[in-house]
This record gives C-alpha cells, sequence and structure tokens, in this order.
C-alpha cells in the first residue's frame, strides 16, 4: 500500500529525495509524463518539451531534474512509490 499524499508536504521534509530538482518537482514529472502519453510523445526530448509548455521551465532544465527522478527512483522505492501516487496508479 502506498504512503498517502500529504497536503502540508511534510513528506518532502522527512525525504530529501522528494525534494524538488532545479524548481522540478516530483508531482510536475508525473503530470508532465501524463500530458506527453496524451500528445503521443515517445522520447525523453519531447517530454522536456512538454514540461516546458506546461511549466515554463527550460528544457534542458526539465531533463536534467528528469533523470535525476530517474535516478532517484532506482535508489528508493518511496520515490517510486509517490510517482504512482501522483500518477494515480
Amino acid at each position: 500500500m502506498s504512503t498517502p499524499l500529504r497536503a502540508d508536504h511534510t513528506d518532502v521534509l522527512e525525504d530529501p529525495l522528494l525534494a524538488p530538482i532545479d524548481g522540478v518537482s516530483l508531482e510536475m514529472y508525473a503530470i508532465a509524463a501524463q500530458e506527453a502519453r496524451v500528445r503521443g510523445v515517445r522520447d525523453e526530448d519531447g517530454l522536456a518539451q512538454v514540461a516546458a509548455e506546461v511549466y515554463g521551465v527550460s528544457p534542458s532544465t526539465a531533463r536534467a531534474a528528469f533523470a535525476e527522478w530517474v535516478d532517484r527512483m532506482s535508489r528508493s522505492m518511496a520515490v517510486g512509490r509517490r510517482l504512482r501516487d501522483h500518477m494515480g496508479y
């Protein structure tokens, strides 16, 4: 069972791996990924472009942040669970 999201964001304070990367939160990653899927985007550059359009971050910042989120998920199951929570899985 996944940990419920906390409206007060104290989960980020408790686990630094959940802290945003260069202003890109895990929730932003999840929403951009969902929007990319709807648009039929199938590559990292396209995902970064979607994030740029949706959130106003540069594609290079988004690309680097998403790569770090993937790395964090490889190091912590909690990060992967939280991504699935944000994506509604």
